[in-house]
């Protein structure tokens, strides 16, 4: 179960509003109060995406521990880390239907080639 709070808690220590932090997602500026009413929780890939926003980790988000900068979850190394820019495409690209995202692969691939 995730802990609202918690995510409330990092997202303020960033210096960040909850409609900025939401806008990050290209969610609704009510996107983290819904979850406290109920009406849904992140699912496990943007739960991950969040934890990397945040500079935390799942486990803590989840309450399986209470160590901030437990590295279980994160990258091994910084070379591994995500940028920001690198979350947002990932973001986008799940946005995307099959068909675009095989279009995406293959031109990805094209540019690679050469």
């Amino acid at each position: 179960m995730v802990n609202v709070s918690k995510i409330e808690n990092l997202i303020k220590e960033k210096g960040w509003k909850i409609p900025y932090f939401c806008s990050l997602f290209d969610k609704s500026r009510t996107w983290i109060s819904d979850w406290k009413r109920g009406k849904g929780l992140p699912d496990e890939n943007t739960l991950v995406l969040i934890a990397d926003r945040l500079d935390t980790t799942v486990d803590y988000l989840t309450d399986k521990t209470n160590d901030k900068k437990a590295q279980k979850n994160k990258p091994s190394s910084e070379e591994n880390s995500l940028s920001d820019d690198e979350l947002t495409l990932i973001m986008e690209y799940r946005k995307l239907t099959q068909a675009q995202k095989e279009f995406v692969v293959k031109s990805v691939s094209a540019q690679s080639d050469k």
